[in-house]
């Protein structure tokens, strides 16, 4: 499961916080205009149907999956209140240290939203269509945990006496989350020549310079010492 080194609660925790990201977008889509057809007859019946026509419309672009790709990546996974969470535009004092990892998370983001809009179609639509005020909006709690139920603890499955249980295998193809982690810490191992868990803006400037981007190092540096300590830890 992506998310079960990243998130307390593991995978159910990761899908939480997923939901709790993609239906903040969904609320922030329902306040913008949205477009409606004005066009026809001025009878009960065209009317009528132009209003009908107008709420299919409302549901069609609100739900939106490709707007995930657009709207999902505004978000960093970030550390606040005593644990991980999907943050819209979040404080350069909440980043993960590890870049490599909030890139992996958006995309996993990404994915999960997409999936999300397809998978709950019928009851996001009845949602936001049965929404009257939007000035009151406040649709995660009741989606993600009353009606999907996707914040919930699931129960450990008993072990059968007598069987241990067996190494499970990672997925085959791409990275898996264990992977990363290795990864991002090599790099900062790379960086952090005298190995004393800080990197300093002169260690980061010859990283940067062995790859050709010794432009970037100021830049990098700045937005990773949240501290302004002179130093990434």
């Amino acid at each position: 499961n992506a998310g079960e080194e990243v998130f307390a609660g593991g995978a159910q925790a990761a899908n939480c916080q997923a939901c709790f990201a993609v239906v903040e977008d969904v609320e922030a889509a329902m306040r913008k205009p949205f477009e409606k057809v004005d066009v026809g007859k001025d009878s009960s019946a065209e009317r009528a149907r132009r209003h009908r026509l107008n709420r299919e419309l409302y549901a069609q672009q609100v739900l939106d999956p490709n707007r995930c790709r657009r709207s999902m990546p505004e978000y960093d996974l970030s550390y606040t209140q005593g644990a991980n969470r999907f943050i819209r535009e979040a404080s350069s004092k909440m980043l993960p240290v590890h870049m490599e990892l909030n890139d992996w998370a958006k995309q996993e983001l990404t994915t999960f939203c997409e999936s999300f809009m397809e998978e709950h179609e019928e009851e996001l639509t009845q949602i936001v269509l049965d929404v009257d005020d939007l000035t009151t909006l406040n649709l995660t709690k009741p989606v993600c945990i009353e009606k999907l139920r996707l914040c919930e603890t699931p129960a450990k499955p008993k072990k059968a006496a007598g069987k241990k249980e067996g190494k499970k295998e990672g997925k085959k193809g791409g990275k898996s989350h264990k992977d990363l982690m290795k990864q991002a810490r090599d790099v900062f191992s790379s960086i952090d020549h005298d190995g004393d868990g800080r990197i300093t803006r002169e260690e980061s400037r010859e990283h940067h310079t062995r790859q050709g981007a010794e432009d970037q190092t100021d830049t990098f540096f700045d937005k990773m010492d949240h501290n302004g300590d002179g130093a990434i830890v």
